[in-house]
């Protein structure tokens, strides 16, 4: 029975972490944008559940708009 990385981790290596993986994404935005999640994550071959919330965090923090016209609940365009 291997160990769990996760496990031996601390929260400040964990924020680390996310904090990369939100640059990597706005940077990729950056670079392949304005697109959708799904669009990023195949650009970069950044897996998509890594992207989404990211994603998220960084439309949060202003970093990122949704420029999406439909508002029906479907993926939306970001632009960085």
């Amino acid at each position: 029975m291997g160990v769990n990385p996760h496990s031996i981790m601390t929260f400040k290596d964990l924020q680390r972490q996310l904090i990369c993986l939100r640059l990597s994404v706005y940077e990729a935005l950056l670079e392949h944008g304005p697109c959708t999640t799904r669009e990023l994550a195949t650009a970069c071959s950044i897996d998509l559940l890594t992207v989404r919330p990211r994603m998220t965090e960084l439309l949060q923090c202003g970093f990122v708009v949704d420029i999406s016209e439909d508002g029906q609940g479907h993926e939306g365009i970001y632009k960085a």
